[in-house]
């Protein structure tokens, strides 16, 4: 390709990523008014996506172009990985009494579903944000989740706030190919607004590629925390999400919060919060960045936080105070309650 090609490209990878989703999105059931204000817009970016389609028999450029636009998730969690070839796009949009919520894209990894969630017409208050409810329906089968997380990514006026939800339901359903999938999304509108909104979107997302380039480990090495026995059973780990199973008689999690510390070759810490119990076998899942799978080796140590007594419960839940400041958690107040055990990475 000439050189004036990749700067087009260049360009193109400049363009708001708005007028990208406006293009995809049906041209039914929108007003006059607003059809012919976004004409242009559509009818540009869809001119410019053929083009594309042209070039990208001559350069691969191309598709990392177009994958700026996709995998919101990965921007919102910093993971660093290319999650194009995972990602399932959805860009579905359900309206309220003046509130929009998109669902731009799915990643299903079979034991959890991330979606990326763009949402306007809320007020810019800091007590707004979305949850979700805690189960997710599979081919029919209602799964109730260990754990719901919301990420948010910051507000934007002209795009909404973005979100990244997770629904982790812990157990792997042997399904091949495309599953349809339905979820529910919450809008609160303030602190007060406890009921919220509900929206549920269905859609169809796949696993294979993803469980393809997982790796999977069973470890069974001993571990001991503080005076208890315990063993590190099994470690799964790809480019989008990391478990890993302990095996130990009962911990005290309703006094203290466990966490477990991973370290790779370069010094990189990352943290693994507990997400489900069964059968005294505790998994822990990251809570954001995590480990490359060409580690050549990990090390492991448990650690602890104690829950602080609340002697001022008011001063926790003032109006003014942000929601992510009340929860926030103090990472340097963890203790250490494990010795470290190093773990050989086999693909």
């Amino acid at each position: 390709m000439r050189e004036d090609g990749f700067e087009f490209l260049e360009l193109f990878g400049n363009i708001d990523e708005e007028y990208i989703y406006q293009a995809m999105q049906p041209w039914e059931g929108q007003t006059r008014k607003y059809a012919l204000y976004h004409m242009s817009k559509k009818v540009a970016c869809l001119l410019i996506i053929m083009m594309l389609g042209f070039c990208a028999v001559f350069h691969n450029q191309v598709y990392a172009a177009i994958s700026r636009f996709t995998t919101l998730i990965g921007e919102v969690l910093g993971l660093s990985d290319d999650l194009t070839p995972y990602t399932d796009l959805i860009q579905t949009t359900q309206r309220q009494d003046g509130t929009e919520v998109t669902l731009r894209e799915v990643i299903w990894t079979g034991n959890s579903l991330l979606a990326s969630v763009s949402v306007k017409g809320i007020e810019n208050d800091d007590s707004a944000g979305v949850s979700a409810q805690e189960s997710v329906e599979i081919n029919g089968q209602e799964k109730v989740c260990n754990s719901t997380r919301v990420f948010c990514s910051g507000d934007f006026e002209e795009t909404g706030s973005n979100y990244v939800i997770e629904w982790n339901y812990g157990s792997s359903l042997q399904i091949k190919g495309k599953a349809d999938i339905k979820i529910k999304i919450v809008v609160h509108r303030n602190m007060e607004d406890m009921e919220g909104q509900t929206f549920e979107f269905a859609f169809s997302a796949s696993k294979e590629e993803l469980q393809e380039n997982t790796v999977h480990m069973e470890l069974n090495q001993k571990l001991e925390i503080d005076d208890k026995e315990a063993v590190l059973k099994g470690l799964s780990l790809n480019s989008v999400v990391s478990s890993i199973q302990v095996e130990c008689e009962e911990l005290p999690i309703d006094e203290k919060q466990y966490y477990l510390k991973v370290t790779d070759k370069s010094g990189s810490e990352f943290c693994y919060s507990m997400v489900k119990v069964e059968d005294r076998v505790y998994t822990f899942q990251n809570n954001d960045h995590l480990p490359s799978s060409e580690n050549e080796w990990l090390e492991v140590q448990m650690y602890v936080l104690a829950y602080e007594e609340e002697e001022n419960t008011e001063e926790l839940v003032q109006p003014e105070e942000e929601l992510s400041k009340v929860f926030q958690v103090n990472y340097e107040k963890m203790k250490p309650v494990s010795q470290k055990i190093r773990i050989t990475v086999k693909k």
